[in-house]
């Protein structure tokens, strides 16, 4: 679980950066467009165009953030979910503890029964001679 946190800590920084890298290109393509807006002799099908593209690059853009969000909602359950087992795993610890001195404490019980009935033996033996 501790690898798919880290995998899924890794996506999102390379989804990060690549949201870095299309902003830079969006900012790129405006600047671009602006320049080929302001020439007289750039037609109108070579603006069209770049608008598609500057659209283009901007619902990328828009995607992967949204996919970047959805990542970071993912790594924070699964790594509630680490939490969570960690303090599950403590737990059975404490438990298997609590069951070994339970054990021993059987055992300790089970011996001391066992002296009391030889004991009882021996008093029922000693009482029945005396008879």
């Amino acid at each position: 679980m501790e690898d798919q946190l880290k995998e899924g800590s890794r996506v999102a920084t390379a989804l990060k950066d690549r949201i870095d890298s299309f902003e830079v290109k969006v900012g790129d393509l405006q600047s671009l467009l602006e320049e080929k807006e302001m020439e007289s002799h750039v037609s109108e099908e070579e603006i069209s165009k770049l608008k598609v593209s500057l659209q283009n690059a901007v619902d990328v853009s828009v995607a992967r953030e949204a996919d970047t969000v959805t990542l970071q909602e993912r790594i924070t359950e699964l790594d509630n979910r680490l939490k969570t087992g960690s303090d599950l795993h403590v737990r059975i610890k404490e438990m298997e503890s609590e069951l070994e001195k339970s054990s021993q404490l059987q055992k300790k019980l089970e011996g001391e029964l066992e002296s009391s009935k030889e004991a009882q033996q021996k008093l029922e033996d000693e009482l029945e001679t005396s008879s």
